[in-house]
């Protein structure tokens, strides 16, 4: 199943690039605050970047990658992110 995953892989392109992600793990888009709706290049980052489903942490680069899942183990891997 091709699924976005963190990556440093094109870290530095742009000056507000960051990567606190675990290389390869899943990310998702996740929420955006009110500052960044309005100018993601602004506040906090949120509106650029990929939320990491273990490390609880952010990048503003992913990738895609061919995982070897399913449909309902990501379903299930998401929940437990958002549960955690």
């Amino acid at each position: 199943m091709k699924i976005f995953t963190a990556t440093a892989a094109a870290q530095g392109r742009r000056h507000n690039d960051f990567n606190y992600c675990i290389e390869g793990e899943l990310v998702w888009i996740g929420l955006v605050c009110a500052t960044d709706r309005r100018n993601p290049d602004g506040g906090c980052g949120c509106g650029r970047a990929f939320a990491g489903m273990s490390s609880h942490r952010a990048t503003t680069t992913a990738m895609i990658r061919d995982v070897a899942t399913d449909r309902r183990r990501y379903i299930g891997a998401l929940r437990a992110s958002l549960e955690a």
